[in-house]
């Protein structure tokens, strides 16, 4: 919007990264009570400026969205937090234990199941443009069997992807028809996040913003296979802020679309003060 309160102020502060080629495009999004402002600057998709439906990787901004799937099926006694996550896997297929203590849903929640960042089979071959290409669940099945964990589940938080990953995957078997569809039925129609995707529909792609490296030339796209709960979603800056919002009404106390799970989510499940952990929130 060129006629925005912020434009000024956000397009001063972003030129020296646009003019220094430090990044090709780049979107802002600004929120207020409510109200919000996007502005977009550099070059987007086909060379032209991005804007608020401009479609981006969010990475591991995924997991919040695992999070809230976790509290949905909570609500909804599908899952319980504290119930080994076993349970939701088919028959025959092992997780790993350690001490005689079971990974949760709620450890994979708060990375504090023991399992490392990546599976082994990722870790244990030479690094790929897209390292989770063709991770499929059979492989996610046989990795399961062969890890041994960090740490006994409860005791250490450790970033983990294959965690969350693992934990999207889970619910997906136990909603029906995976995480993308879960997430898709359960939260993103729900709160009409229409720009927020695992699968980009047929003509989404001309408004998918390219990812680069270091030098500004394009980087493939992470597909992240069974493990998408940990970073397989594709956003606008449009959708970012409704989501935003849906989570700041929440805790207002609103009893609008969603609101006990976006609450369920954000809620303090360590027995601590100061930092401390929500279903994939880290709370300062």
């Amino acid at each position: 919007d060129p006629s925005g309160t912020h434009r000024e102020a956000v397009a001063t502060q972003l030129a020296p990264y646009v003019d220094g080629e430090l990044v090709r495009g780049v979107v802002i999004g600004l929120y207020d009570a409510g109200k919000t402002e996007i502005y977009g600057f550099g070059k987007g998709p086909s060379g032209k400026q991005p804007d608020g439906k401009t479609l981006f990787d969010l990475g591991t901004l995924t997991k919040v969205y695992t999070g809230v799937l976790l509290a949905e099926a909570v609500q909804h006694k599908e899952v319980e937090l504290d119930a080994p996550i076993s349970d939701l896997m088919p028959t025959g297929v092992t997780v790993p234990t350690r001490d005689e203590v079971a990974i949760s849903a709620k450890h994979l929640a708060l990375h504090s199941s023991g399992l490392p960042r990546h599976p082994s089979s990722l870790t244990s071959r030479k690094p790929l443009p897209d390292p989770f290409a063709a991770y499929n669940d059979d492989a996610l099945y046989q990795d399961l069997v062969t890890t041994t964990l960090d740490a006994a589940p409860g005791t250490t938080i450790q970033i983990s992807d294959y965690g969350i990953g693992l934990l999207g995957f889970a619910l997906g078997r136990k909603i029906g028809g995976g995480y993308g569809a879960a997430l898709k039925t359960r939260i993103l129609d729900p709160l009409g996040l229409s720009d927020t995707f695992l699968t980009l529909p047929t003509g989404a792609s001309a408004r998918k913003a390219i990812g680069t490296d270091d030098n500004l030339e394009p980087a493939p796209r992470w597909t992240w296979g069974a493990l998408a709960g940990a970073g397989g979603l594709v956003s606008s800056a449009r959708d970012c802020l409704k989501f935003l919002d849906a989570q700041l009404d929440a805790a207002a106390g609103s009893r609008g679309t969603l609101r006990p799970q976006l609450r369920l989510a954000q809620e303090a499940q360590l027995d601590r003060g100061g930092d401390n952990e929500a279903l994939a929130w880290m709370i300062d």
